[in-house]
């Protein structure tokens, strides 16, 4: 689905369309804890759920005094570059950014 806003234009894919129109979660903002505990396990509520684990284990070493050192080979996720602009768009419609 190709979405054009203030001249940019996004091709959203086929599985993020469905989970941004789910009917169930149609008025939850995605990319969420919250949405994500409700039961939407789309593509944007799991890379958010990624992110927080990855933010709760930089917070516990900065708390231990360690530094935080991600293994960023073994956890990125290939959609990450595809997604990021989508839930800008996504966050900035729902008047979050």
């Amino acid at each position: 689905m190709l979405v054009e806003k203030d001249g940019v234009k996004l091709n959203i894919p086929a599985d993020v369309w469905f989970e941004l129109n789910d009917p169930t979660y149609i008025n939850l903002q995605h990319y969420s804890r919250a949405t994500y505990a409700r039961g939407c396990h789309g593509p944007l509520c799991r890379l958010r759920e990624t992110h927080r684990g990855r933010e709760r284990n930089e917070a516990r070493a900065k708390a231990k005094g360690s530094e935080y050192k991600p293994n960023l080979d073994a956890r990125e996720t290939e959609r990450e570059a595809e997604l990021a602009p989508i839930i800008t768009w996504h966050l900035h419609e729902r008047g979050v950014m």
